[in-house]
């Protein structure tokens, strides 16, 4: 007996750190017993047949690993939804309103609040991929001359949709209970034609936009968008006008290996997400460190006679404050995102000829001094990669030695910095030469070591909210972490007063599935903890990790006040386009859906608000978010079999719609929804907060699910089931202690269950619960409320046990029908 009992303590101890489901474990430490013996007894004719047994097993096991990991689960009677007509507000199911601005606290720890203190866990999506590139001329990157129209002459007016399909859309997401968005607006698009000169008919058309969503009660926060710079650096964001002035020469920048646009593949085949490779380029290396800490590094570069850090800060935050100033009067708008993924630039790098420590291995890994060489006109080889991580030799950069500098190579800012010099060779040319290869590592002026967000980031962070809460006091600000590429994964520590929280300030990180994203195919047995650098094996494993490191954004935002800030995962998404783009042409969703509920159910798992990336109208198979090849769009009118149905368009929908609290009355402690069980069943535990006075709890129910209604089992109390508003009241019983509450909703095919399925350790033992006559089911058209309970005394019970288990407390809660 000891034998075995220590092999199950030994697995069970093995997965825990390894983070491998002991299903697969399991077969691979018998493979390992077999290949032991056979070794040991290698010379006898039974350690041979061990050895050939165990050779064919392993044949079998490979063979079979590879059929399994193509087989993904599918969700039971995805079809079995009711059709809903477009053309008939009145019948469009809704979801509970989001607060307005001043109503929404963000100032207490991890949570959002409302007046009454209840937690708030807002879900949305950002508002849309395509508001990156201007409508006139069409700014597509995959049309390859979108970069030559007159570069002042654009507008964004029509982005994300024109005002007279705006009622559709809007209705369609919280039909699907998304109703807190990230609306997308860049720097290029309010003031394109020049320093200081904004587009009067943009900003009127984003007023409509918010006044749009204000009628269907969604709010909104703004995200001043931008990837690697703007769109001549490969991504979007700054206008042109801020390459010009630095002195760049916008038509050389991708000749030159300055930058890497989609533009200039035409039409050859554009490596995935090659767009993220322009941090290591010249381009946006160069003005995210101007921007942010030109001041140190580059104190002779001038633009106009300022200091370039002052003069590209002060023309953002103009920008964001002109926003602010024509969005002022419109409640539903509760903030603004100061800048999306900012780059650190070449700034903390220890060692400008080294490329060693940056993690995307993905295109040409230029280094930052291969990256000055190449700008002043020099070919330059460096690595190449294929794919993410498939080294494929050498490759020449800038062959035909084309400068990026209007004026030259004299004129390049880092020469006139002195990080290097124009050195004459013996035929009579000159060549760069490098200075300081150790220029970025600490503050050229002190000496300093750099914590790039207390010294650059934060200061921004400040300015901006500045320039916004001057016309807007109460507006919360969503701050990002700088994107360094040397860092991946590191823990940030956004310190921050509370005189400069003020109205609140929001840890508003992202998120992805990194192998997923970076690979295009989902794998439901192999991942990587992005946050926390670990490998994960098995699907379970695999969301609770995930959800782990989600949980961790959590610790960081602790130090934004004295009572730490909310979390918000700004982004979130998967490819829709995996494998290739398969589901396209079968029109299966099947491992895209299986994808979708993963990244879900990690942010179920670490009890995130989030908003997806993303909800494009304009997506296509073809060219997906028409943005660098990029295609995570929740809808798309390639799947819109039925335009009159506001469902139809919509992808993954089982995984992208599901239930969740909305206002809860004290700490949230397990979320689950499972769309691959037949009934659909959803379990959510919270803790109480006995200082409120409220104890009503509000829950999205989509009908999507439960068609012809749920059952529906709570802890005590009573609950009342509104379809139309696809919203649950729970008002369950005040304690003057702590207690655990819990509600269980399932489609109405088994009798309703008695206790929560939670994975979290403090509610494993809820067994002891009763469901009594607490369970009924409840359908669209019946009378919408249960019947009335009597609990016993929760005050009562919560003293008793306050040294208990939260399983031992939650034991002595029990209904009895008055």
């Amino acid at each position: 007996m000891g034998a075995p009992v220590l092999a199950f303590v030994l697995l069970r101890a093995i997965t825990r750190v390894a983070s491998i489901e002991a299903w697969l474990l399991s077969p691979l430490l018998l493979l390992s017993l077999l290949f032991f013996i056979g070794c040991i007894a290698a010379d006898t004719p039974a350690g041979r047949f061990v050895l050939v047994v165990l050779g064919v097993g392993s044949g079998g096991a490979f063979v079979w690993l590879l059929v399994k990991v193509r087989q993904f689960p599918r969700v039971p009677d995805a079809h079995d939804v009711d059709r809903v007509e477009i053309d008939d507000p009145e019948k469009i199911p809704t979801a509970p309103p989001m607060l307005l601005r001043g109503e929404l606290k963000c100032n207490a720890n991890r949570w959002f609040r409302d007046a009454d203190g209840r937690r708030i866990i807002p879900r949305g999506v950002n508002l849309a991929g395509g508001s990156k590139m201007p409508t006139q001329p069409l700014g597509y990157t995959h049309e390859p001359r979108s970069l030559d129209e007159p570069r002042g002459e654009v507008s964004f007016v029509n982005r994300p949709f024109p005002l007279d399909e705006a009622d559709e859309h809007l209705a369609r997401l919280r039909c699907w209970g998304y109703t807190f968005f990230r609306l997308i607006v860049t720097w290029e698009a309010v003031e394109h034609a020049g320093p200081g000169v904004y587009d009067r008919a943009y900003l009127d058309y984003l007023q409509a936009v918010v006044r749009k969503c204000a009628e269907h009660e969604l709010c909104v926060f703004i995200d001043f968008h931008q990837d690697v710079w703007s769109r001549w650096t490969g991504g979007d964001g700054a206008p042109a006008w801020t390459l010009d002035k630095v002195g760049f020469n916008l038509d050389n920048l991708d000749a030159s290996g300055a930058a890497v646009t989609k533009q200039s593949f035409k039409d050859r085949p554009y490596p995935r997400m090659l767009w993220n490779s322009n941090h290591q380029r010249l381009g946006a290396a160069t003005m995210w460190t101007l921007f942010f800490a030109g001041n140190d590094f580059a104190p002779k570069t001038l633009i106009d006679g300022e200091p370039a850090q002052e003069y590209l800060q002060r023309h953002f935050c103009a920008a964001a404050g002109r926003v602010a100033q024509a969005l002022r009067d419109e409640p539903n708008v509760i903030g603004f995102d100061v800048l999306n993924e900012p780059s650190n630039g070449f700034v903390g790098i220890e060692d400008a000829t080294d490329i060693s420590n940056n993690s995307f291995y993905m295109g040409w890994r230029v280094a930052p001094w291969d990256a000055m060489r190449l700008g002043a006109g020099a070919s330059v080889r460096v690595d190449y990669f294929s794919s993410f991580l498939m080294y494929d030799g050498r490759r020449t950069l800038n062959p035909t030695k084309v400068c990026a500098w209007a004026n030259g190579p004299a004129s390049c800012v880092w020469l006139q910095n002195g990080v290097w010099k124009l050195q004459a060779s013996g035929n009579g040319r000159e060549t760069p030469e490098l200075l300081v290869k150790d220029y970025f590592a600490r503050n050229p002026s002190t000496g300093a070591e750099i914590d790039f967000t207390a010294d650059y980031a934060i200061p921004f962070w400040k300015r901006a909210a500045k320039a916004i809460r001057e016309h807007i006091p109460d507006a919360v600000i969503f701050a990002e972490p700088v994107l360094d590429l040397a860092k991946v994964g590191a823990k940030e520590s956004p310190e921050l007063s509370d005189s400069d929280v003020g109205a609140g300030y929001v840890w508003a990180k992202h998120w992805y599935d990194g192998t997923t994203l970076m690979s295009k195919h989902f794998s439901q047995y192999f991942g990587l903890d992005s946050v926390r650098m670990m490998p994960l094996i098995g699907l379970g494993f695999i969301q609770r990790g995930h959800g782990a490191g989600i949980a961790t954004f959590a610790e960081e935002s602790r130090v934004m006040g004295s009572s730490g800030s909310p979390v918000l995962v700004g982004e979130v998404g998967v490819p829709i386009d995996l494998s290739a783009g398969a589901a396209f042409d079968s029109e299966d969703f099947v491992e895209v859906t299986c994808a979708m509920n993963t990244s879900m159910r990690a942010l179920e798992v670490g009890l995130a608000s989030f908003t997806l990336w993303n909800y494009s109208p304009e997506n296509s198979n073809a060219h997906g978010d028409n943005w660098n090849g990029e295609d995570l769009s929740i809808f798309s009118r390639d799947q819109c079999q039925d335009p009159s149905d506001i469902h139809s368009g919509g992808r993954c929908l089982p995984a992208v719609i599901r239930p969740y609290p909305f206002r809860v009355c004290g700490d949230p402690t397990s979320i689950k929804f499972d769309p691959y069980a037949a009934d659909r069943r959803f379990d959510f535990v919270f803790r109480s907060d006995p200082a409120l006075r409220v104890t009503e709890t509000i829950l999205f129910v989509p009908r999507y699910h439960y068609p012809r209604g749920a059952n529906i089992v709570v802890s005590d109390g009573t609950y009342e089931m509104n379809w139309e508003t696809q919203t649950l009241s729970w008002r369950h019983q005040r304690a003057n202690a702590p207690h655990t509450h819990w509600i269980v909703i399932r489609k109405p095919i088994d009798p309703a269950p008695s206790v929560p399925d939670s994975e979290a350790d403090d509610t494993k033992s809820l067994k002891a619960h009763q469901s009594g006559p607490a369970s009924r089911r409840v359908e669209p058209g019946d009378d919408d409320s249960n019947a009335d309970f009597e609990d016993v005394d929760l005050d009562d019970a919560a003293a008793a046990s306050s040294s208990s288990s939260l399983e031992d407390l939650e034991a002595q809660s029990s209904f009895q029908k008055k």
